[in-house]
């Protein structure tokens, strides 16, 4: 027992040593990087172009206030020491940092200051764009950081003083995230202006239209998760139109009603995937009214009726016109397999004595009648 111990310890003491040689020999390499750093080669690219435009901008107007947008924390107390130690800003940038570990009476501090020219420069995280009151600033530089389409629209805002201008300095791969967040604001501006458009009694019939749209589809994955967990040997399959291959739904969108009609429960599949017409041959079924005919969107294929029973309208489904390919672990559909019944399905349908879907669609019903 004391053998092993002696060498356990013996192994510490080797350790020790040998970390004590590993940090020696890195500490007597720091000079050497730091020689590395200074020479204009090894200078970061980003930080060099970032030092020319505001110089270029504060050479034009020495009154600039300017916001420099980063994406963290740790980012802003290192650029604030590279403009303070850099030979070209020094006298000229007066930098300070704002994130949100700054306080309240800390950030109405530098507010303050940065109004007055204390501070001409600051460096900030995506705090600012969360509504923060900052003094008029004319120009806006955001390093190696792209917001949201709402955090650009928020960023623009803050350039308050005339001619003001932006800048993004990042590498290659952010420039298209950045074309992204540009197309996605312009698609918001024109929805806003879409929007102040409509008349109050239309945007409130909108509105309640995608709220219940949304409610049934929050309502219908709850309902699938409930489904899959009773369902111990549960299985997902896809249904696809016979005629083209066009995804129209899943197997946990199809309920069976009364024993005998099966449809589906999915708002999308109502909104994206069918086309409805009305029947030549409206009538009865049992308990329900047959009023119209459901196709396939993309080819036409008849894939069955659009049913009414009181209030709701739900899309009945003929089952010879899909082909049925049960999903894979990674989401990709297996063999192909086609049926002629409802009865001859590979997978569990849910039994519903009831229809309590309000499912919606854009069509004009009073117009059948």
């Amino acid at each position: 027992m004391r053998e092993r111990l002696d060498e356990l310890w013996k192994d510490r003491e080797n350790l020790i040593d040998l970390q004590w040689q590993s940090q020696r020999s890195f500490y007597a390499k720091i000079k050497g990087m730091d020689r590395l750093a200074m020479k204009r080669e090894y200078s970061n690219p980003l930080l060099v172009e970032l030092e020319r435009l505001i110089m270029m901008e504060f050479k034009e107007n020495p009154k600039s206030r300017a916001l420099l947008f980063t994406d963290k924390i740790e980012t802003t107390l290192y650029l604030n020491k590279w403009i303070v130690e850099s030979p070209k800003m020094k006298g000229v940038i007066k930098p300070c940092r704002m994130t949100r570990e700054t306080s309240e009476p800390q950030r109405k501090s530098l507010n303050e200051k940065f109004k007055a020219g204390d501070y001409n420069f600051m460096i900030v995280t995506s705090v600012v764009e969360e509504g923060i009151d900052i003094g008029a600033c004319n120009l806006v530089f955001r390093l190696n950081y792209v917001p949201s389409d709402c955090g650009r629209i928020q960023q623009k805002g803050r350039i308050r003083a005339q001619n003001g201008r932006s800048y993004l300095v990042c590498y290659g791969n952010l420039k298209q995230n950045e074309m992204l967040t540009k197309m996605m604001e312009e698609l918001m501006v024109k929805a806003v202006y879409q929007i102040n458009q409509l008349g109050d009694d239309e945007l409130q019939r909108l509105l309640s239209k995608f709220q219940r749209r949304d409610a049934r589809m929050l309502e219908e994955e709850s309902r699938k998760r409930r489904f899959q967990q009773e369902c111990r040997d549960f299985k997902e399959y896809l249904l696809c139109c016979k005629k083209c291959g066009a995804d129209a739904c899943k197997s946990s969108d199809i309920k069976r009603y009364n024993k005998s009609q099966h449809y589906v429960c999915s708002q999308e599949f109502c909104d994206e995937k069918i086309d409805i017409r009305p029947h030549p041959k409206p009538m009865k079924i049992d308990d329900m009214y047959k009023i119209g005919k459901v196709s396939c969107r993309g080819c036409g294929l008849d894939w069955g009726i659009l049913a009414k029973l009181e209030e709701s309208r739900f899309p009945v489904l003929k089952i010879d016109t899909f082909v049925i390919h049960e999903l894979q672990d990674d989401g990709s559909p297996g063999r192909p397999k086609v049926v002629k019944k409802w009865i001859q399905v590979p997978f569990r349908l849910e039994d519903v004595d009831e229809v309590e879907e309000c499912l919606t669609y854009d069509v004009d019903f009073e117009s059948w009648d």
